[in-house]
């Protein structure tokens, strides 16, 4: 009886390799996680993510903050923009970004330049306005989506 088992055994694995071996080649398409459009007049792109992209990304954003600074004796205080560090990308080239979210699920590098760096803050001298969503948690992925990393 064992006998018998252990050749039923070998049949069906050898079965199921040989049907194996005639699947059809898959022809569903990859999905993609974003689309990405050219900003007209600029060199920016508008990246706006699937909802199965938004969720595998787990984007979070914060708002740009404004702070004042103390001026001196009798002088106006300034006002300057605050970031969170964790939203900083840099190009190629070495240039300062961060992605705005101007509606849900879409971002757009927005350019900037660093006045200091403060623990896990970052002072601007120019940026997005006070109250602008910013990318904090996978603008590395933005980044690489906008430049076809990967691809």
């Amino acid at each position: 009886m064992r006998r018998g088992n252990r050749i039923a055994c070998v049949v069906l694995v050898l079965l199921a390799l040989l049907l194996g071996g005639c699947a059809r080649e898959s022809t569903v398409e990859p999905i993609e996680p974003a689309t990405v459009k050219p900003i007209a007049g600029t060199d920016y792109n508008e990246i706006t993510l699937t909802d199965l992209g938004y969720q595998n990304l787990g984007i979070q954003t914060a708002a740009v903050r404004e702070e004042s600074v103390a001026a001196t004796a009798g002088a106006t205080p300034r006002r300057r923009l605050v970031i969170p560090m964790t939203a900083l990308v840099f190009n190629a080239e070495g240039n300062p970004y961060v992605y705005t979210s101007p509606a849900a699920k879409t971002y757009v590098r927005a350019p900037l330049e660093i006045a200091e760096y403060r623990g896990t803050d970052v002072i601007l001298a120019s940026g997005p306005k006070p109250g602008t969503q910013v990318v904090t948690v996978g603008d590395p992925a933005l980044l690489g989506i906008e430049y076809g990393v990967g691809e």
